[in-house]
C-alpha cells in the first residue's frame, strides 16, 4: 500500500517514470507479491521470485559485523552511502524511494544502524527527490522509546507505515501515514486507487484509538525507554556468561541477542544446530513467548527477539531475564555451547 502511495503521488506531480523502489538486504516488508518485491529475505522469496518484479537491494547497515579500521559512525556513512550510488546505477530519473525499518525486526534482529546513518540517508533522499519510506510496523507506536523510532534520530520520513502496536494485538488494524504534500495530489487527481474489504473497519478502529489513550495515560513510551534499559542492560549481562551471544542491540522494547560460533569473526553457529528456533521451545516451556529467525538472509545468523508488553513492570523485567538465564543455559548444554563459570 505505501509503495502504491508512493508511485501515484509520482503520477500526479508529472514524474511517471518513477517506480523503482530500493530496499535493504536482509530486510521484511510483508508477503504479498509487491511487498515481497522489496523484501531481502531469501527463505521467503526465492519460491515466489519468478513472479516477483524484484527491486533494487543495498546491504543492511550491519556494522555490528564489520572487521576493518572504520569507527562505527564511519561505517554508518558507508552503509548510506551505497543509497547514493544505487540510485545513480539505477538513473535518479527511475527511483521513487527507499523503505526501511528504522529499528529493524525480525529479518535483521532488532538492528539499528550508526547514528550517522539516519540523516545521510535523508539527506541522499532529498537530493535526488526521492521519498524516505519508514516501515514501522513492529518499531512504531511507542515500542522502542519514542513514538516512531524514527524520532530517536529526529528523522522525518516521507511515508510511514504502522501495525501491530497500534492496535496493541485487540484487532487486526494497520495506518499509512503521509503528509499533505502527498496526499493532495493524489486527491486532486482522482483519489487513492486502492482499497481493502475491511478498510477503515470501526471496529478495528476503535481498538485503536482505545489503545492511544492508554498509551497517553499510562506514559508507556516513556515506560518502554526506562524498561528497555533494564532489559538490555540485564541481556547483556547474560552475553558475558554466554560467549556464544555476540550481540545485543535494540532501543527500548524491541531487543535481540545474536548467537555466534567466535565472537572475534562474528561467524554464525552451524545451521543444523537450529539454535535459533530451539531456543524458542526451550524459552516456552519456562513460561516465555520469544521470537527468532535467521539475520543472514534467512539462511544463517541465529537470533532471538525479546519484546515484552509496553506496560511490563521492572519485576517482570527481572523475571524475563531469569528465564531466558535458564534458556541458554539448558540450550547450551543441549548443543555443547560453551557457558563462562559465574563469577
Amino acid at each position: 500500500m505505501i509503495t502504491k502511495l508512493a508511485r501515484q503521488w509520482a503520477v500526479a506531480t508529472g514524474q511517471s517514470n518513477r517506480w523503482k523502489v530500493i530496499s535493504r538486504f536482509p530486510s521484511y516488508h510483508g508477503s504479498t507479491l509487491g511487498a515481497l518485491a522489496v523484501t531481502g529475505y531469501d527463505a521467503l522469496t526465492t519460491p515466489f521470485a519468478p513472479m516477483l518484479r524484484t527491486m533494487p537491494k543495498i546491504s543492511a547497515p550491519t556494522a555490528y559485523l564489520d572487521r576493518d579500521d572504520l569507527s562505527f559512525e564511519e561505517r554508518g556513512i558507508r552503509y548510506a552511502n551505497q543509497l547514493e550510488s544505487t540510485i545513480l546505477d539505477e538513473g535518479p530519473e527511475s527511483v521513487l524511494g527507499f523503505i526501511m525499518e528504522p529499528v529493524g525486526g525480525a529479518s535483521t534482529g532488532a538492528l539499528v544502524a550508526p547514528d550517522t546513518y539516519y540523516g545521510r540517508v535523508r539527506e541522499i533522499c532529498d537530493r535526488y527527490g526521492i521519498l524516505l519510506i519508514h516501515d514501522e510496523v513492529m518499531s512504531g507506536a511507542g515500542r522502542t522509546g519514542e513514538y516512531l523510532a524514527g524520532d530517536h534520530w529526529a528523522c522525518r520520513p516521507d511515508i510511514v507505515a504502522m501495525a501491530k502496536g497500534l492496535g496493541a494485538g485487540y484487532a487486526p488494524l494497520g495506518a499509512m501515514i503521509a503528509s499533505d504534500r502527498l496526499v493532495a495530489p493524489i486527491m486532486e487527481a482522482g483519489g487513492f486507487a486502492h482499497g481493502y474489504t475491511y478498510a477503515g473497519n470501526p471496529l478495528a478502529c476503535a481498538a485503536g484509538v482505545a489503545v492511544l489513550a492508554e498509551i497517553d495515560r499510562l506514559d508507556l513510551v516513556a515506560n518502554a525507554a526506562s524498561m528497555g534499559i533494564r532489559l538490555k542492560d540485564g541481556l547483556r549481562i547474560l552475553a558475558t556468561r554466554y560467549p556464544f551471544i555476540g550481540d545485543v542491540r535494540g532501543k527500548g522494547l524491541l531487543l535481540a541477542a545474536e548467537f555466534v560460533s567466535d565472537r572475534e569473526t562474528m561467524e554464525p553457529l552451524p545451521t543444523h544446530l537450529n539454535a535459533y528456533s530451539r531456543v524458542v521451545e526451550l524459552a516456552y516451556e519456562r513460561g516465555l513467548i520469544i521470537y527468532s529467525r535467521r539475520t543472514r538472509g534467512g539462511s544463517a545468523g541465529d537470533h532471538f527477539l525479546v519484546c515484552p508488553p509496553m506496560i511490563v513492570t521492572a519485576d517482570e523485567v527481572d523475571t524475563i531475564l531469569n528465564v531466558i538465564d535458564d534458556t541458554l543455559s539448558a540450550l547450551a548444554n543441549e548443543l555443547h555451547l560453551p557457558v563462562e563459570a559465574a563469577r
